[in-house]
């Protein structure tokens, strides 16, 4: 069934609901293939290429940093489990339709990033200081 993305005229013309959804969906997916490359041992490096106009702004900038801060915990292991599922998932019934899930123990908090990640284009050497504190916009 085809995703209909003008069924609806908001601002623009578009349907932001679908759009999120499909976007929410895609990120599972990436996350999902990455945490099957890495259980087969290929080492997969990703790469966010950024338009100039998109981190000249503080608000795109957080948006940004937001956008990897969930792709990066999507794509985290913590053990065999889905490191975002385990740490960050609010939904009890999604946390529920793990098998075992496991105790996250105080001693090891953090689950391991699967892959490389390489941010290109102007301004992402100075993005940094905004992914320092990445863990605190999950």
């Amino acid at each position: 069934m085809p995703l209909k993305v003008f069924e609806s005229p908001l601002d623009d013309g578009l349907f932001f609901p679908a759009i999120a959804q499909l976007l929410r969906d895609a990120h599972g997916l990436a996350g999902t293939t990455m945490r099957l490359y890495d259980m087969v041992g290929i080492e997969v490096t990703t790469v966010y290429r950024f338009p100039d106009w998109v981190l000249d702004d503080a608000d795109r900038r957080r948006h940004v940093a937001k956008m990897l801060a969930t792709e990066t915990a999507i794509s985290s292991r913590y053990g065999v489990y889905s490191a975002n599922r385990v740490l960050y998932e609010p939904r009890s019934e999604k946390r529920e339709q793990l098998l075992g899930t496991p105790d996250v123990g105080h001693q090891d908090p953090a689950g391991d990033v699967c892959g490389s990640w390489v941010l290109v284009g102007d301004g992402a050497d100075d993005f940094h200081k905004f992914l320092d504190a990445i863990e605190d916009l999950l």
